[in-house]
């Protein structure tokens, strides 16, 4: 390979010109890092490059036109993939903090196009790391829950290899599918563990329950607007499924969506109550960020940077819906911030978890649930233990399968109150989510900037969670 790679860059560079040097030597290294004997030997490689490097920039134009008009294939079953790694740049998330922010639409789409080849494993390898997880939703003993782990670490680790972008599952999860370096992520977590809010709202559900405060009210509910009240209001606004399909089309019209509206089938039974309503317009929401997306410049940007801002997305719609509604749906300001609060301990736990998971690779299932146990401890003598006034407490460390796994709920409400604080009128969310759909996939941050103006960060929760102390009457700082 070494032979070829010089005999190739020589050719390539006589026929297109000096000027084509960087993406020459870029595309050809990106291919032979990929390249494996059964792709064949010297003279299949230089075969390949000879035909399909597009030196012209016509020809790369063409190129780049044709792989927009379908999804590109996430595999290297076929010579596209050698294709795209030949003509387009495949960046690390370090290279698209640094330089991204100066990137036009093209760029950034001719980044995601090379991302789906970032990696090259067996397909046995890939179908193995699918599997390995559980329904969050199960109840899993600690024994059950530190074997089902560690298979999920074994099964990222035969993924590790295959992925030089990426070589961890924590890179992975973080810059790769959140697009997030680690350290921005952690300095998110313990801004909002750390937060003189978090002593504040604990004193106010203590004065609610008239009783100290127990490990468990991390779940505390409280502040959240639900009861036999609400589900009454909304029976008599909608009293069934279809009353609120009929209804949809004027609710999208009043915040802002231009006609003409998809049709909306919210599911569920019949009669409606707090939570179907709920349901129903996280639903609707997701689908108009969805359909709006289409509209990003190139099919290749459409989206957001990663699922938890579909969801961020989501709660911004209910949000204003109930405005509009009149009808408390959304996560007020003190429930959000106390559910990120608990949120971001446990992700922290989960992060701690996968660095010694990598740091004892062979660690047996019992070596593990003390880790586990060692990092949930840690965390909570940190964070909680100031808070609820009591040390040594396990709470945190029913860990995911991974690293990412208990990210989305803290960092989705900093999204969706970020989003919230810019917004005016409930009647303009329309104008927003269209606006935000045309950003693309970005970084995380970048998008964040560039829809709000400023990076992720926790100003707008611990804002609005300190009004709320305010407006309720809780203990000062």
């Amino acid at each position: 390979m070494d032979s070829s790679m010089g005999l190739l860059q020589g050719e390539l560079m006589a026929r297109y010109g000096l000027a084509q040097r960087p993406r020459i030597q870029r595309g050809l290294a990106q291919a032979a890092r990929y390249w494996q004997p059964g792709d064949g030997g010297a003279g299949e490689f230089e075969a390949l490059v000879r035909d399909r490097f597009a030196g012209a920039p016509k020809a790369l134009d063409d190129l780049f036109g044709r792989l927009q008009e379908g999804p590109v294939p996430d595999g290297f079953g076929s010579s596209l993939a050698f294709t795209v790694l030949l003509n387009f740049p495949l960046t690390t998330l370090r290279e698209q903090l640094r330089d991204g922010g100066a990137w036009t639409s093209r760029q950034w789409a001719e980044a995601r196009l090379a991302e789906p080849f970032s990696r090259r494993a067996p397909p046995g390898v890939e179908q193995a790391a699918a599997a390995a997880g559980w329904d969050p939703a199960r109840r899993l003993s600690s024994p059950e829950r530190s074997r089902l782990l560690l298979q999920a670490f074994q099964a990222a680790r035969q993924l590790d290899p295959c992925s030089p972008l990426a070589p961890t599952q924590i890179s992975r999860s973080l810059d790769q599918d959140l697009r997030l370096p680690e350290a921005r992520v952690r300095d998110l977590l313990e801004a909002v563990c750390g937060s003189p809010l978090a002593a504040r709202t604990a004193g106010l559900i203590r004065a609610r329950l008239g009783r100290p405060l127990e490990p468990g009210d991390l779940g505390y509910g409280g502040f959240r607007p639900a009861g036999p009240e609400l589900d009454a209001r909304v029976r008599q606004r909608y009293p069934t499924a279809g009353a609120l399909a009929r209804d949809l089309p004027r609710l999208l019209s009043a915040l802002g969506f231009p006609p003409p509206q998809p049709a909306a089938r919210p599911s569920g039974p019949g009669a409606m109550d707090g939570q179907g309503l709920r349901l129903a317009l996280l639903e609707t929401g997701r689908a108009q960020a969805r359909r709006l997306a289409l509209q990003a410049p190139y099919p290749m940007l459409a989206g957001e940077p990663a699922p938890v801002f579909d969801e961020a997305l989501a709660q911004v719609f209910l949000a204003r819906a109930g405005e509009i509604l009149g009808l408390p749906l959304a996560q007020a300001a003190l429930d959000g911030f106390w559910s990120a609060y608990a949120g971001a301990g446990e992700a922290l736990v989960d992060l701690a978890v996968w660095h010694w998971l990598y740091e004892h690779p062979g660690a047996a299932a019992a070596d593990l649930e003390a880790a586990v146990d060692a990092s949930a401890r840690e965390v909570w003598n940190r964070f909680y233990a100031p808070v609820f006034g009591r040390r040594d407490c396990p709470v945190l460390g029913a860990c995911g399968p991974l690293p990412g796994s208990r990210l989305d709920r803290p960092l989705g409400l900093l999204i969706a109150f970020q989003l919230q604080r810019g917004l005016g009128r409930a009647g303009q969310l329309g104008g927003s989510f269209d606006r935000w759909a045309r950003l693309g996939r970005l970084t995380s941050d970048l998008w964040m900037v560039r829809a709000t103006g400023s990076p992720l960060g926790t100003e707008a929760v611990q804002e609005a969670a300190g009004a709320a102390l305010a407006e309720l009457g809780g203990p000062g700082p």
